[in-house]
């Protein structure tokens, strides 16, 4: 059984300036969660994950909050 996560609203319709500051909220949010075009799951670590593997995990997470 997989979960999805709920996607953000649209923000069309808001006005410029609410939209100013949601867009970049929303998109970073979707990235983060690989809901972004050509983004894919991060996976998830077993309990017996290797330093190595965690590693490799928070510096993928830190690239997509950086929007790499």
């Amino acid at each position: 059984m997989t979960s999805k996560v709920p996607a953000i609203p649209s923000t069309d319709g808001l006005p410029a300036e609410v939209k100013q500051i949601i867009d970049p909220l929303k998109e970073a949010v979707e990235r983060l969660s690989g809901q972004r075009p050509k983004m894919t799951s991060l996976g998830r670590l077993g309990v017996n994950a290797t330093q190595a593997q965690i590693v490799s995990l928070i510096n993928s997470i830190a690239e997509r909050l950086e929007g790499q």
